[in-house]
């Protein structure tokens, strides 16, 4: 005994009935023209808003863009005050060194000024005192 299933697809599809759509009750042209109202409202509606995303993307990549912009200008700003500390640095050393230096000279007396008068000792102090 041969099964076949309940439905089996025709060989010779060209004498096969089409149905579009079952038979309904026919609507107004009123009906119509305001379902198609409807969707043109719900296409404008998503249009607008897929425009008004679009906008605030573009506001969001604008802002991310200042702020990388800032954030590398602030950058730049950090390095040149660095650079300049390094320097006032370097400067701040060799004046320290150099004043030390004048310190030192001027504070000790030389083995000849100790045998002259006590005067020249007073002036080489106040000359000390004045440089400190």
């Amino acid at each position: 005994m041969l099964i076949r299933p309940w439905r089996v697809a025709p060989k010779n599809l060209a004498r096969v009935q089409i149905v579009l759509s079952p038979a309904r009750a026919r609507r107004g042209r009123i009906e119509w023209s305001a379902l198609v109202a409807a969707a043109l409202l719900a296409g404008a509606a998503a249009s607008h808003a897929h425009w008004q995303l679009q906008q605030a993307q573009e506001q969001s990549r604008l802002q991310i863009r200042v702020s990388e912009a800032r954030g590398l200008e602030l950058e730049r700003q950090i390095d040149a005050l660095n650079q300049r500390l390094c320097d006032c640095q370097e400067e701040f050393v060799l004046f320290r060194k150099a004043h030390n230096g004048k310190r030192r000279y001027a504070t000790q007396p030389t083995h000849s000024l100790r045998t002259r008068h006590g005067d020249q000792r007073r002036s080489l102090r106040k000359i000390a005192r004045s440089l400190r």
